[in-house]
């Protein structure tokens, strides 16, 4: 199991999102959410947080997806 629980920030704007999530796959969690959203791979950015030890737990990242979802709909991080 993680050492730490599953979380993630993201700020979604018109053209561009931001994810902050402790994620061992960047680039698929780049990926998911620009297909959630609708964006092209270039307009997001993934900055993934410094890991506690994922054990494989950080390969499937639903989090960003949500939480780029949510911050869509509140318009705000």
């Amino acid at each position: 199991a993680q050492m730490e629980p599953n979380g993630a920030v993201a700020h979604v704007e018109a053209d561009k999102a931001i994810i902050y999530i402790p994620t061992q796959v960047a680039k698929v969690t780049r990926d998911e959410v620009a297909e959630v959203l609708g964006l092209e791979t270039d307009q997001v950015e993934v900055q993934p947080t410094y890991l506690g030890g994922g054990f494989g737990r950080r390969l499937h990242t639903p989090n960003g997806k949500q939480a780029a979802l949510i911050s869509r709909a509140v318009g705000a991080p």
